[in-house]
């Protein structure tokens, strides 16, 4: 078995899951490099979009969350008690529908950001031999 150094200088071993060929996408045409990190761009946006997203959310949460307590500690009775806690419930479905479709949206665009440039790194690897992990 035989080993070698890739551009990262990672040492790996001929016969171990084969990897995206980087070095290729260097020495093909311009256009697949800048598709390959116009995409790794792409997917940083959308990732740091899904992250604010997230925040977000939670910090919502979190004030209805004390939002109820405050409410609960002034109620003068069971049924009242009752009540607060039934549109907090409300809220909070209503809240988590939505944010996961937001997320679900957001994922969307990251999936079309990255078939932008999906074809152009495709022929980088179908023309270095690479059609996937291990088929090289």
């Amino acid at each position: 078995m035989s080993t070698h150094t890739n551009h990262a200088g990672t040492v790996g071993s001929d016969n171990a899951a084969t990897a995206f060929p980087f070095s290729r996408l260097a020495e093909a045409n311009g256009s697949s490099a800048l598709a390959f990190f116009g995409m790794t761009h792409a997917l940083i946006d959308d990732w740091r979009e899904m992250q604010h997203e997230t925040q977000r959310f939670m910090q919502h949460r979190f004030k209805e969350n004390v939002d109820r307590s405050r409410k609960l500690a002034g109620c003068r009775g069971a049924a009242e008690a009752w009540s607060v806690n039934a549109d907090f419930v409300q809220k909070m479905a209503s809240d988590y529908a939505e944010a996961t479709s937001r997320m679900a949206e957001l994922a969307c665009e990251m999936g079309a950001a990255c078939s932008r440039f999906g074809s152009d790194i495709v022929h980088v690897a179908e023309d270095a031999g690479e059609t996937g992990a291990g088929n090289g």
